[in-house]
C-alpha cells in the first residue's frame, strides 16, 4: 500500500458536504472539490437477507463502490443526468481516491462489509480519463 500512501489525505482533497441516505440502505456522498466542482459517490451495502432481515450471508456479502471520474460528461445521453451538464473537467488520481477514502470510512463508521468492488458508474466516462483510473486503480491494487 506505499503506492495509495503516497497520495494526498482525502479530507483536503475532496471533503464530504452531504451525505443521503435511500430506503435500501444505499449511501450517496456529495464531495467539494478544490475548485469547488461537486462529484458523487455510492455506496451500496450487500443486499439483505431477505428470510433473516439480516445483512446478506453469502457472495453478496460485500460493500460496493460506485465512483465517479469526470465533473459531468461529455457523451450527452439524454437518460443520465450527468451527461445532459456538459463536461467541465477530468478528475485526478487523488480526487478519485478521495471517494474511496470517504467510503471506506462511512462503511467502517456503519459496520458494513469492507468494500470489496469497485465499478466507474458515477460521474463521467471513465474511457474518457484513462490516467487518473489507471492511478487510482494502481494505488488500490499495489
Amino acid at each position: 500500500r506505499a503506492s495509495l500512501a503516497a497520495h494526498t489525505s482525502p479530507s483536503h482533497v475532496a471533503p464530504v458536504v452531504r451525505e443521503h441516505s435511500t430506503s435500501d440502505g444505499t449511501r450517496k456522498l456529495l464531495l467539494r472539490l478544490r475548485d469547488g466542482h461537486e462529484v458523487e459517490t455510492v455506496l451500496i451495502p450487500p443486499r439483505p437477507d431477505v428470510a433473516g432481515g439480516g445483512r446478506a450471508r453469502n457472495a453478496r456479502a460485500r460493500s460496493t463502490l460506485c465512483v465517479s471520474s469526470q465533473v459531468g460528461c461529455r457523451q450527452g445521453c439524454r437518460f443520465c443526468a450527468t451527461g445532459t451538464m456538459g463536461l467541465f473537467r477530468s478528475l485526478d488520481t487523488d480526487e478519485v481516491l478521495a471517494q474511496v477514502f470517504a467510503a471506506r470510512g462511512l462503511a467502517e463508521r456503519e459496520a458494513l462489509p469492507p468494500l470489496s468492488n469497485l465499478v466507474f458508474m458515477g460521474m463521467g466516462e471513465p474511457a474518457d480519463n484513462v490516467p487518473a483510473v489507471r492511478g487510482a486503480l494502481a494505488a488500490l491494487t499495489d
